[in-house]
């Protein structure tokens, strides 16, 4: 008990100290990074062929996580299944991340996120693809400028592209507050709700284009929801492309739960 109340002094004397977190955290990150070369670096692929393109989206690369190692670990397996296999990451182009909340900073993560992200993905030695390369500098200046425009109305239930972006900045911004529902009537709420609908937005249209380039037989990804992910899951269900969300379980480590075709709120929902 004594020992667990001073890990939680130290860590919380760490937090309240902005530039000290960010150094920890640095240093953290570039050990995953050594980490992530022995490791990923090691692994060889058969040479067999096959006709799976397969895409993971593993967006967030905050070295310190073991969902970007788990999208790793499912990538090499395919490649050793004959899959051809490609990496998605935001490369800093979201700037409202769902890691963060109202009630506990994230800056030190998005930090190490953006400054690792490349140098990281590359380690994991699988071919990556960058948010840079489906969507220009000029489609988000025409996003941000649209979502501005919006009446407050019309922010809950406004889609884009066929996708109900909306509904996911909806619950962008109820993860963000960390409360059940939104207040319209709250100046604060509803610039966070337009910063995860123009998120939202980016993230269908990053989807449209990779859906058209790629052309993916097969979409992995964790979660499924929010302005991150949501958005991915329900335009490549509209356009038929199979899509299989998973969930790691932390009481049993290496246990996982897969959603094939559904978004995880429609499960929950069911």
């Amino acid at each position: 008990m004594k020992i667990n109340n001073f890990k939680k002094k130290i860590k919380e004397f760490i937090k309240r100290r902005y530039t000290l977190y960010t150094i920890i955290f640095f240093i953290w990150g570039i050990w995953w990074i050594i980490r992530a070369k022995m490791i990923f670096g090691k692994i060889k692929h058969s040479s067999v062929k096959g006709n799976s393109n397969i895409l993971i989206l593993a967006l967030r690369t905050i070295p310190t996580t073991n969902l970007v190692y788990f999208d790793a670990i499912f990538g090499h397996a395919f490649k050793r299944l004959g899959c051809e296999v490609k990496m998605l990451y935001c490369d800093g182009v979201l700037d409202s991340c769902d890691a963060d909340t109202a009630f506990h900073s994230q800056r030190p993560q998005c930090f190490l996120c953006k400054k690792f992200n490349k140098s990281l993905k590359e380690a994991l030695n699988l071919d990556c693809l960058s948010f840079h390369q489906y969507i220009s500098e000029k489609d988000i200046k025409e996003i941000k400028n649209k979502v501005s425009n919006l009446d407050v109305e019309e922010l809950l239930n406004y889609k884009y592209l066929g996708v109900n972006v909306g509904a996911h900045a909806q619950s962008s911004a109820i993860r963000y507050f960390l409360f059940g529902k939104l207040d319209l009537n709250n100046s604060k709420q509803v610039v966070v709700l337009r910063e995860k609908l123009t998120c939202a937005m980016i993230v269908t249209k990053v989807a449209a284009e990779l859906a058209n380039k790629e052309n993916p037989s097969a979409v992995f990804m964790v979660h499924g929801v929010y302005s991150t992910w949501g958005p991915f899951a329900e335009y490549f269900k509209l356009k038929g492309i199979e899509t299989v969300i998973y969930s790691n379980m932390p009481p049993r480590f290496g246990y996982f739960i897969f959603n094939r075709n559904n978004r995880a709120n429609e499960l929950v929902s069911k």
